[in-house]
């Protein structure tokens, strides 16, 4: 709990911040993503493999969660060690990361089934690689056989925890969308309503998620933030 109210705290600090790169990079991304899911299901389904449409579609969506952390934890990593943010190199860092983060989270995502399907620990070790894999990009800047090796490090020690963090913010997640739609649907029952409301309710859920996945973070690994300070 302790984390959570940190976390919230720095998240308040930062709230203009976070409203600025959600208004410039969140919902931008998110009309992205929704479309592209969408478009990822019909075109399978209209090919008969309605299986792998709506594995698809989770895959896009997963790396579309992943992806929009990317100015997020820059932000939050520099707001742990009280350093200043600035928003022109984390829209910056953004373009630059899209490509590399999208690329390798989606192989991740897309090793979490199948791996699950032969043994649990392969789709587990998939998954953690998927979410670290942003923190150890941003905040240790490493990649290629480094970033496996910092990862494979974290992963083994701290997996269960990260699991169980994943978890808690889906639950709050589902719980806090079914309050809202409920309330919604006594005024309206329109479609584009609740995708705005979701949309909404996604990016400023997962700016709290990044502030509390890096102050653990910097607890795992309190080094590799040497290298953000000035």
């Amino acid at each position: 709990m302790s984390y959570l109210n940190e976390a919230f705290s720095l998240y308040l600090s930062r709230f203009h911040h976070i409203l600025f790169i959600t208004l410039v990079i969140g919902l931008p991304l998110q009309f992205g993503e929704y479309f592209l899911t969408v478009f990822v299901f019909v075109f399978f389904d209209y090919l008969g493999l309605t299986l792998i449409g709506t594995i698809g579609m989770f895959i896009v969506a997963g790396v579309g969660v992943i992806l929009i952390q990317i100015p997020y934890i820059w932000i939050a990593s520099h707001s742990i060690i009280n350093e200043e943010v600035d928003l022109r190199y984390a829209l910056l860092l953004f373009i630059k990361c899209f490509v590399p983060i999208g690329f390798l989270s989606t192989l991740y995502l897309t090793g979490v089934l199948p791996g699950t399907l032969l043994l649990i620990v392969p789709g587990i070790i998939f998954l953690t690689f998927a979410i670290f894999y942003p923190y150890v990009k941003i905040i240790d800047n490493l990649k290629g056989k480094k970033a496996i090796k910092k990862m494979f490090e974290i992963s083994k020690n701290h997996c269960i925890q990260m699991i169980l963090i994943l978890i808690v913010f889906i639950s709050a997640n589902m719980l806090i969308w079914f309050g809202l739609s409920w309330t919604t649907m006594q005024f309206t029952t329109d479609l584009i309503t609740f995708i705005i409301l979701r949309m909404l309710l996604n990016v400023f859920m997962v700016p709290l998620f990044v502030f509390v996945m890096t102050l653990h973070y910097y607890e795992w690994s309190p080094q590799s933030f040497t290298r953000l300070e000035t």
